[in-house]
């Protein structure tokens, strides 16, 4: 395998000019990385909570440097899109517009379960880097044995992790003529009779140590609302419906005018014709409150 980076590291002082840290801040960090972690509870949205590890500024300083100088180097397969510079939420769901079958998946504890043993394995076998290294490496960017919630360098490193296992999956769908996008833990395969390929796919997960949440496993016909990262992609890309009305009813609620913008932002970066609608529809309401 080629080494994505073209400048050969071979110790630790090299790493540290690399990195642009003094050695004796980057051994440090490397020896107490553990203890830079500050974990908190985040509510989500479908109910319950997950927690985020939150490193310490004094780690993230190294880990975006790693994520700029080395993990953003990485070629990776089309399909994966997640986290990677240049990419957005419509771009995966492009992806997946106009098509009669559409199957989304979600990885089960995807973050928890990449390993400091396949992170490892990433910079020995990927970067080409020594034991000791990719040792020190891994150890930058893991926390109680995984990839850390929070974390600059998280999304890249479960990207490069999934690439065997994307390859896989990508060859099946290649075959079948499918379409298929990665966007961290979602997983979005299209295409006529999508759903054929589900026993053949669900196994390769399983090989490369994830699992998949058998309940958020969505199979949408072309005669349902079909939707890609909650964007619906039917005939184009939109938003639903419901996120429309209720951007109508923050309006109604009183939301800021910076609010106002930021939801009419939103709406032009996904569909133009309903950023217009909606801006007309503000418009026309702040006039009649004059």
């Amino acid at each position: 395998m080629q080494n994505p980076i073209a400048e050969p590291i071979y110790t630790l002082k090299h790493l540290s000019i690399f990195l642009g840290i003094p050695l004796e801040v980057l051994n440090n960090l490397i020896d107490f990385a553990q203890t830079e972690y500050r974990p908190y509870k985040k509510t989500k949205k479908s109910g319950g909570y997950r927690i985020i590890d939150n490193p310490s500024d004094a780690l993230k300083a190294p880990q975006k440097q790693i994520k700029k100088l080395l993990l953003e180097l990485h070629t990776l397969p089309s399909a994966i899109l997640g986290g990677v510079k240049g990419y957005g939420i419509k771009d995966y769901a492009l992806v997946h517009v106009g098509q009669k079958e559409l199957i989304c998946l979600d990885i089960k504890n995807c973050f928890p379960s990449v390993t400091n043993k396949m992170v490892f394995s990433v910079f020995r076998n990927n970067y080409l880097f020594s034991e000791e290294l990719a040792s020190a490496l891994t150890k930058l960017t893991t926390f109680r044995g995984k990839i850390p919630q929070g974390a600059p360098t998280s999304n890249l490193l479960l990207n490069i992790v999934i690439i065997p296992l994307c390859n896989e999956i990508e060859e099946i769908c290649k075959k079948n003529n499918l379409k298929l996008s990665f966007w961290v833990d979602d997983v979005t395969i299209s295409g006529n009779n999508a759903r054929r390929v589900l026993q053949e796919i669900i196994p390769i997960f399983h090989k490369y140590g994830f699992a998949i949440k058998t309940k958020k496993t969505i199979v949408m016909p072309k005669s349902n609302q079909q939707t890609a990262l909650g964007l619906v992609v039917n005939s184009k890309v939109s938003v639903s419906q419901q996120k429309y009305d209720q951007y109508i009813s923050d309006f109604y609620n009183g939301i800021s005018q910076d609010q106002i913008l930021g939801r009419a932002n939103h709406l032009e970066y996904i569909n133009e014709n309903q950023s217009k609608r909606f801006m007309k529809f503000v418009k026309k309401r702040l006039e009649d409150r004059i």
